[in-house]
């Protein structure tokens, strides 16, 4: 009987891990790309592409994340989605840009951003609960190492969190949320903390650090964002999802 138990429980997490797996590879097409800050820096703009293998679609989504309210501009995100077959998903991203432009211009998202460290999805045995990144310092220097200026760690934890949706309906095990902790030189801060799961995240059962973006030509971490990218599940099937997380909102003299 004990055996049997045993086997029967090595069963269930060799399938929670092929879930896991699985799910992974059916969302990863899901790419980024940053579009930039406003002036003063409270406004981060980001698109979010890919193709739906369920429907067939190509899809571009924009998102606009109020830096200071940890929240989306209304009216947002934008989103533009098309048979692949018959509009390319250049042209899908195209007209999502279209579309958005009105937000885009009204909130003068005019300064360019830089992904200064990030994890790609081809990159073996990456850690993506922990990244390391440092600020470039511009101008000419004959180092033949850049030279960057601190020494931040970005960490992620992952737990169990209630959710307004009810996940049970498309998962066996509860939703997910995360929290962020931020540290220079050894001292810590924990930047955000999921409490209760909004609708509009879905039924996360996976999260990864992505990579942290600043406004180009910053000399510190007072607008920097954290990209997360969350695995969730719901009626449309699995998919990946990118959450932009200001990361120096409740540092002391930031923002």
């Amino acid at each position: 009987m004990e055996l049997k138990n045993f086997l029967k429980g090595l069963f269930y997490k060799i399938a929670a891990l092929l879930f896991v797996a699985g799910a992974a590879q059916a969302t990863q097409n899901t790419q980024f790309q940053p579009l930039g800050y406003s002036e003063q820096g409270r406004y981060f703009a980001y698109e979010e592409y890919g193709l739906d293998e369920q429907s067939g679609h190509g899809f571009s989504t924009i998102y606009i994340t109020d830096l200071i309210q940890v929240s989306h501009v209304v009216g947002t995100p934008i989103t533009f989605e098309a048979p692949i077959d018959e509009l390319s998903l250049l042209a899908i991203r195209e007209q999502a840009l279209i579309k958005a432009k009105v937000f885009l211009n009204s909130l003068d998202i005019s300064v360019p951003a830089e992904t200064i460290v990030m994890i790609g999805d081809g990159q073996p045995n990456a850690n993506k609960e922990e990244i390391e990144f440092g600020i470039p310092i511009a101008g000419h220097t004959n180092d033949v190492i850049r030279r960057i200026s601190g020494l931040y760690i970005l960490s992620l934890e992952a737990f169990e969190a209630p959710s307004t949706l009810r996940c049970d309906e498309f998962m066996q095990s509860a939703p997910l949320g995360f929290a962020l902790k931020l540290a220079n030189f050894g001292t810590g801060v924990e930047v955000y903390r999921d409490t209760v799961l909004a609708r509009s995240r879905g039924c996360p059962f996976q999260y990864e650090l992505t990579a942290v973006i600043l406004p180009f030509g910053a000399t510190d971490v007072a607008d920097s964002v954290g990209l997360v990218s969350v695995d969730l599940n719901g009626q449309n099937g699995m998919r990946r999802h990118f959450l932009a997380i200001p990361l120096a909102f409740n540092i002391a003299g930031q923002n």
